[in-house]
């Protein structure tokens, strides 16, 4: 669950949101990031579109505005986005509406660490950019609680094992645009360790190795040759992809 100030960072960023234009709530998907960081959302974009069934039931945790709560409904899922933060899902079920979603949506206030579904009552649960807000241990157990078998997790995360990204994200601290709680979250190997061991039949998919030199080369490259840098020199190095920047989970349980 999100921490207090966590939360009044979340709840002051959802309430500018709401004041947007409809041309602005309506975007979603890996196309609300700058295309250097897209790499790991067009990877779970992609697997949503090829594998997720028609009427799968799918739990969106933790899901902010519902910018990926979209992607499972467009693909023929049946949604429900769960967030902590109430102007969040106000924008979540705008954003739903404004691209004809809306029938196959819906959105709660909720703790997701004791979420009000039944057991083995889930098909697909998807947690993109939250496990650093959450206790793992609990969220996993409810997750593993509430999928049915043969369900699937899907987790799109930042890793923490990089000391460049660790340095960046202690300056958010000491600057308050982080939270020290979410700091000390932010998943490293023992959160990986953590998930396989909950999910033995998981596999792990790594992105942006090199998105630290981005901020270095912005000035002199447009964004889309700039992924294609970073794209290029993660396939190269592959035996590094533990200090990667972003990280991608698909368990299944058993």
């Amino acid at each position: 669950m999100k921490q207090s100030f966590d939360s009044k960072q979340y709840q002051k960023k959802s309430q500018n949101e709401i004041n947007l234009s409809d041309d602005e709530i309506i975007k979603h998907g890996a196309t609300t990031y700058p295309p250097y960081l897209r790499s790991p959302y067009n990877f779970f974009e992609i697997f949503i579109k090829n594998n997720l069934k028609r009427n799968s039931r799918v739990v969106d945790v933790c899901c902010g505005n519902g910018k990926h709560s979209i992607i499972s409904a467009k693909c023929g899922g049946d949604v429900l986005g769960v967030d902590i933060v109430k102007s969040s899902i106000d924008i979540a079920k705008k954003k739903a509406e404004l691209n004809g979603v809306s029938s196959n949506t819906s959105f709660i206030v909720s703790d997701v660490l004791s979420l009000p579904l039944d057991n083995n009552s889930v098909d697909v649960i998807t947690c993109l950019g939250s496990l650093s807000y959450l206790d793992c241990d609990k969220f996993l157990d409810e997750a593993e609680r509430i999928l049915k078998i043969d369900g699937i997790l899907i987790i799109v995360d930042s890793l923490d094992n990089n000391i460049i990204y660790k340095l960046n994200r202690l300056i958010q601290v000491l600057s308050f645009r982080r939270s020290l709680s979410t700091f000390r979250r932010m998943p490293n190997q023992k959160t990986l360790n953590k998930i396989e061991s909950k999910f033995p039949d998981t596999s792990f998919y790594y992105f942006n190795l090199f998105v630290w030199i981005a901020p270095i080369l912005k000035p002199f490259l447009s964004p889309i040759k700039l992924k294609r840098i970073i794209d290029y020199l993660d396939k190269r190095f592959i035996f590094f992809t533990s200090f990667a920047f972003k990280f991608s989970s698909i368990s299944t349980k058993k």
